[in-house]
């Protein structure tokens, strides 16, 4: 009897019903799909890196021997060490693009996967060649390239196309925001191939199972002492650090996201049950005295929450993992290069659900056991009205003044906190989302030009291969009134003793690279001093007076300075000083950039020591082509924020006009016309819906700052919100209310008189 009964209600009662279902449905899609998706993420990464053997700890140094890889293999928790020699060159396709190419000894540690040709094979003539820039160049194996380094021409058979551990994330070089991948790759060959002796300078090891990394790179950095060398781990590597920073910030995002529509869910079903126990006070009373034990009715009452939940949670979950992780992979697939992509259900799934369900449960019966503590006599009679007690604006000299619309509004807000409150939260959750979504696309087009118009105001750069003279770059500058730049490699010293890898700028005399502090005001840098990047002093946590050290990599003696000027950049994380400033410490300027407004040929690439040319214009372009995963994820926002608000504002409508029929019965009688108790229902909405917005835009803020916030070490990007983007959110969340509640409000003109004011009699 009590299942028919249960079933009977649902039907009644669907309005309702069906929106706490779509909130645990929602809130269990976003958690779950998003969870799978970021321990995917994780999964995928790891099994990855596991698999190439993906090294743990690097060595960069000008000349590693063969003396140097026995003793670093010899250190106890090395598993294995390979020397290589890594050079930046180019390839002679059109546009002369760069290429990092790897000279092999041996393919132990950090293993390229095979995409397609033949397996690498040290002692043996060939290339295997990065598979995504052998796509986009429209080469296949078989085919053969030509490539230049330094002095050294070589042409090559393409006997594999591979991707790699290592390049899992690249950029072009420390200027550049957002890969471009086909502009630039990386190509990896056997050390038998080069062209003469082969100078070994990089070193990749692997450690032992169970053995400690830092302390390895310890013994390793005791072994090399203070000769320049550079003992970095995965962390020195961009793309790993780049990877390892997204999937932490989904996972953060599988928390943030769904809740909003769980507190949706729980206040619904807070809301439903409290008015429907209210409404069945008698029904509860005649199923005591028919011998239904307390028990079994809260038991009856509570399975509405139970089924609603479970049904929704389950769908959710189900959809979640079935659909969310192949979307949000098929947008990361343009950034993160690997094999595959795998979804993983975690406990934290299966936990959300349980903790779900649990809640609705705990929630209905909390709802209802007010009016079962009752006797079945009591229970019986119907509840006598609650004393209404007068509120503060009641009471003051104010209320005299106020419309009657305004007096009926603000005491059925007062009585209704609940329902109120549920509004409240769902316009939050609405404008909050649309704010967020606006200010994500507003930032990454921030990002763009403040990087290529504010801190670089120049039109191209002009790259030069590394030990470029200092007289031939002077000459290019002097050529086309450019400004001297040169960005190399540094070493920080940090507080717990190990090391981190940085990009030191220094700056010739020119009007082309500008710094801004904190509050991004442009702030000049002073001769003589240094100035920290915002990103890199809190990787080191050094704060304005403190002390740190730092050196280029390759000098034995470590710099100091203490920390005054810290400015914002969004890549290329490290230390600024003028050229002056950096002669002073008894270092050569050499200069790897020009910058300069005059147009460049693209014919100069072909020059020997001109590694490349970026035009800052293109540059900007290649941000807005590479735009499409955000602008997908702004959509799944703006989406989530209109079904929120739609599902919201429609539940609690149609449960206000339920429990307001009466009331609004009444003023028909009194001599009210349709329209303007229409206008009065629609008034509250705007009370309601103006209090939720002006709660939701700070609060949308907050919600991006903290998705800027985790982004990895190497980026920085200022959370951006135009007022555009505010006014859409604002109108949007306005749009969403005021049309809700203007197709709920027609039902005051069907409203049946007699049923509605029987209750009364």
């Amino acid at each position: 009897m009590l299942t028919r009964k249960m079933l009977r209600e649902l039907v009644q009662n669907k309005t309702q019903f069906f929106s706490i279902f779509l909130m645990a449905f929602l809130g269990l899609l976003i958690f779950c799909g998003l969870d799978a998706e970021s321990a995917g993420l994780t999964a995928s990464f790891e099994t990855y890196y596991e698999k190439q053997k993906l090294a743990e700890l690097f060595v960069y140094s000008q000349e590693l021997t063969k003396e140097d890889e026995k003793k670093i293999e010899a250190i106890e928790g090395v598993e294995a060490a390979e020397r290589r020699f890594s050079i930046e060159g180019k390839a002679k396709l059109d546009g002369d693009p760069n290429m990092t190419l790897l000279f092999l000894e041996e393919e132990q540690v950090s293993i390229p996967y095979l995409e397609s040709g033949e397996p690498f094979q040290t002692g043996e003539n060939g290339i295997w060649l990065d598979a995504v820039f052998a796509e986009n160049r429209k080469l296949e194996v078989g085919d053969t390239i030509t490539l230049q380094f330094g002095t050294q021409e070589m042409t090559e058979r393409i006997r594999g196309l591979i991707l790699h551990p290592e390049f899992v994330y690249y950029l072009e070089d420390a200027g550049a925001l957002l890969p471009e991948y086909g502009k630039y790759g990386f190509a990896v060959l056997s050390a038998s191939a080069y062209p003469g002796e082969i100078p070994h300078n990089q070193m990749v090891i692997s450690v032992c199972e169970g053995a400690d990394a830092q302390q390895v790179r310890s013994r390793m950095e005791e072994y090399f002492g203070e000769d320049g060398t550079v003992v970095g781990d995965r962390k020195s590597n961009i793309g790993y650090v780049t990877a390892e920073a997204e999937y932490e910030q989904h996972r953060m995002m599988a928390y943030m996201f769904p809740t909003v529509f769980l507190c949706i869910a729980v206040l619904g079903i807070l809301t439903t049950m409290t008015r429907m126990t209210a409404n069945q006070r008698t029904v509860i009373g005649t199923l005591k005295a028919l011998g239904f034990s307390k028990g079994r009715i809260t038991l009856h009452y509570v399975s509405f929450g139970f089924w609603i939940s479970l049904v929704g949670s389950l769908g959710g979950a189900w959809l979640g993992y079935s659909w969310l992780p192949d979307y949000m992979y098929g947008m990361m697939e343009e950034y993160y290069i690997i094999p595959e992509y795998v979804r993983v259900v975690s406990d934290n799934s299966y936990i959300a659900v349980a903790a779900a369900v649990l809640t609705a449960v705990l929630v209905s019966f909390f709802a209802c056991r007010k009016e079962l503590r009752e006797c079945p006599a009591a229970t019986l009679r119907p509840k006598p009205p609650g004393r209404q007690k007068s509120g503060w604006l009641e009471r003051s000299p104010v209320w005299k003044h106020m419309a009657f619309s305004s007096r009926w509004n603000w005491r059925d807000i007062t009585r209704n906190r609940v329902r109120t409150c549920m509004g409240m939260v769902g316009v939050v959750g609405c404008c909050m989302l649309l704010v967020c979504a606006f200010g994500c696309n507003d930032s990454m087009k921030d990002m763009g030009e403040w990087m290529y118009g504010e801190l670089i105001s120049c039109r191209y750069r002009i790259l030069f291969e590394e030990g470029t003279s200092y007289r031939d770059v002077s000459e290019y500058a002097a050529a086309y009134g450019g400004q001297m730049v040169q960005e190399t490699s540094v070493e920080f010293l940090k507080p717990d003793g190990n090391k981190k890898t940085g990009i030191l700028t220094v700056a010739d005399r020119g009007s082309y690279v500008h710094y801004q502090d904190s509050e991004l005001k442009e702030s000049p840098i002073l001769p003589g001093k240094t100035a920290i990047s915002h990103k890199m002093a809190a990787a080191l946590s050094a704060e304005p007076g403190d002390i740190v050290y730092w050196r280029p990599v390759g000098e034995q003696k470590w710099q100091s300075f203490r920390v005054g000027m810290i400015y914002r950049t969004p890549s290329g994380q490290g230390i600024a000083m003028l050229r002056e400033t950096y002669e002073a410490l008894q270092y050569d300027f050499q200069p790897t950039v020009v910058l300069t407004n005059k147009s460049v040929p693209a014919a100069m690439t072909e020059d020997d020591i001109v590694a490349g040319i970026q035009n800052i214009h293109e540059m900007k372009e290649g941000m807005d082509r590479n735009m499409e995963m955000m602008n997908q994820m702004v959509l799944i926002l703006v989406v989530a924020a209109v079904v929120l608000g739609v599902v919201v504002l429609h539940n609690l409508g149609v449960l206000s006009y339920v429990e307001k029929t009466r009331e609004i019965a009444t003023l028909k009688v009194l001599g009210f016309q349709t329209g303007k108790i229409r206008m009065i229902l629609q008034k509250q909405n705007v009370w309601v819906t103006s209090a939720g917005i002006l709660l939701g835009l700070p609060l949308g803020y907050a919600f991006l700052i903290t998705i800027c916030d985790t982004l990895s070490e190497e980026q920085d990007m200022v959370p951006v919100v135009t007022l555009p983007s505010y006014a859409m959110a604002v109108a949007g969340t306005f749009l969403v209310s005021v049309l809700v509640n203007f197709l709920l409000s027609k039902r005051v003109k069907d409203i049946d008189m007699v049923e509605a004011l029987k209750g009364a009699e």
